[in-house]
């Protein structure tokens, strides 16, 4: 900057200047972007955190249609505690197997994220790389290949589950309407009968929400 002879105009163009300076620099580390193994960490850790809360949701749903099931009683003419104890087994399942997804996913993007770093670290295959890096990468290779099959057949499992609960959950309506419009209200429990219609849509968004989460695990 040139001079003036005013030392207060000096000094507020050269703040002026160190400020602009110190935008441009905290632009630039914004800008700056995740080099991919940063962003299959991310990832990763994100998909965890999310399919373990939905299989936490989910295990807590199938708790409740147990407990609703040894609310019912045994003078019950219908078939509503059997239908509660069927969805609490698809439904138990369903948790169990998105938490193992999501762990296996987990597994496999960390496996990814290695053989990205060994990958993108030792410079052309042909040039650079030894037979210590070479076998490195080729072992992430493997372990990345069989937590993806793990994760795939978790999928297909999780799917027979889900279209076991889709006909459990639907014939369960009947039985639970007899009950809720039933002679004598006590026959059945009120409470088993009258929680089963709000658990069922929980149920129901839940299980969606699990088989879609699966969708994250391309990459």
């Amino acid at each position: 900057l040139k001079s003036t002879k005013d030392p207060v105009v000096d000094r507020a163009r050269t703040h002026g200047q160190d400020s602009d300076d110190t935008k441009y620099a905290t632009d630039s580390e914004w800008e700056e972007e995740l080099t991919p193994s940063d962003e299959v960490s991310k990832s990763s850790f994100t998909i965890f955190v999310l399919g373990a809360f939905m299989a936490a949701s989910t295990v807590a749903v199938a708790v409740l249609y147990i407990v609703s099931a040894l609310h019912v009683p045994s003078s019950c003419n219908t078939r509503l505690r059997a239908a509660l104890f069927e969805l609490a087994g698809c439904t138990g399942a369903i948790g169990v197997l998105s938490f193992a997804g999501s762990f296996s996913t987990w597994k496999e993007f960390g496996a990814l994220q290695s053989f990205l770093e060994e990958a993108t670290g030792g410079g052309p295959l042909d040039v650079t790389w030894d037979a210590g890096e070479m076998g490195s990468v080729t072992e992430n290779k493997k372990k990345l290949k069989f937590y993806r099959g793990v994760v795939r057949s978790i999928v297909f499992i999780q799917s027979i589950f889900s279209l076991l609960y889709l006909p459990s959950q639907a014939f369960a309506t009947f039985p639970a309407y007899k009950a809720l419009h039933n002679e004598d209200p006590q026959k059945c429990g009120q409470w088993p009968a009258i929680i089963f219609w709000p658990l069922g849509l929980i149920n129901f968004v839940l299980v969606i929400i699990d088989a879609l989460i699966y969708k994250c695990m391309d990459v």
